[in-house]
């Protein structure tokens, strides 16, 4: 009776920390981010210089932070790097913080991907701790 329990166990053990199925499915174990719903939508950089036209910013959806690059190409979805190292068994963590009139996020893979919104108003932000210490980064709402 005992193997029998030993054998159960451990099978369920196996099958459910096992992949099932198709290897591109991400386990539902992984960790999310969930962006609040003022800040969803896409944000652009406001020029500092107005001779530049600033097409850089982000793209806020229920699950997923995309860092929008100039001409739309080279985007980076956390969502999907998340997706990625879950699949992976890669270790990683995320840190998010919300309230009302800020967001935080940071995933940590070995390195960080760290964000800090402060909502001035219903169609801008500010980036808090953007690498341009002197002046703040604001984003407008498209």
């Amino acid at each position: 009776m005992k193997k029998i329990i030993l054998l159960i166990t451990f099978t369920s053990i196996l099958f459910s920390c096992s992949p099932g199925g198709n290897s591109s499915n991400v386990s539902s174990n992984c960790a999310t981010i969930n962006p609040p719903t003022w800040i969803q939508g896409t944000w652009i950089k406001v020029a500092t210089n107005t001779n530049i036209q600033q097409l850089y910013g982000y793209k806020f959806t229920a699950n997923d932070v995309i860092e929008v690059a100039p001409g739309g190409t080279n985007s980076i979805s956390r969502k999907g790097q998340i997706d990625f190292y879950c699949s992976s068994n890669a270790p990683y963590t995320i840190t998010e913080n919300i309230t009302p009139t800020s967001y935080f996020l940071e995933i940590n893979w070995g390195a960080f991907a760290t964000y800090n919104f402060t909502k001035i108003s219903a169609t801008k932000i500010e980036l808090i701790n953007d690498n341009d210490s002197v002046n703040a980064t604001y984003y407008i709402k498209q």
